[in-house]
């Protein structure tokens, strides 16, 4: 007697769900992957950016220094959508001697959440590393 070999119903439909299952996963995370990979490309940009202007600042005099505005702009900040910078001073100790320049960056992001990203550094009236 010839016996026909095949599938039941019941295993296709369970090899069906297992494959849209992986289909799905998988989907899902090449999603995350590209999101995950525009923050990082986001958060470089404006890490850059904050890394270009303190290294300008630190090259001024402590006058110019204390002469900076509240603002600043930079040609890197085209690759973050509304991106501006600012600049925030205040004094590190009660002789006036060192100043705390903190600069932030802020953009809103490609999900259109608002994001910062932020340096300090300290400078001295007499430079950086004099005694």
């Amino acid at each position: 007697m010839l016996t026909k070999k095949a599938f039941t119903i019941f295993e296709v439909l369970i090899a069906s769900m297992l494959l849209i299952v992986f289909v799905v996963v998988f989907y899902v995370s090449i999603i995350h992957s590209f999101s995950n990979l525009q923050r990082i490309m986001e958060l470089r940009a404006a890490s850059l950016i904050l890394q270009e202007r303190i290294s300008i600042i630190r090259n001024l005099t402590f006058d110019q220094i204390n002469a900076l505005g509240g603002t600043f702009t930079s040609s890197a900040m085209g690759s973050l959508q509304d991106a501006s910078g600012t600049i925030e001073k205040s004094s590190y100790c009660a002789g006036g001697k060192i100043i705390k320049i903190t600069l932030r960056v802020n953009w809103t992001s490609f999900d259109s959440r608002a994001k910062d990203a932020s340096i300090v550094t300290l400078i001295t009236e007499d430079g950086i590393d004099k005694k």
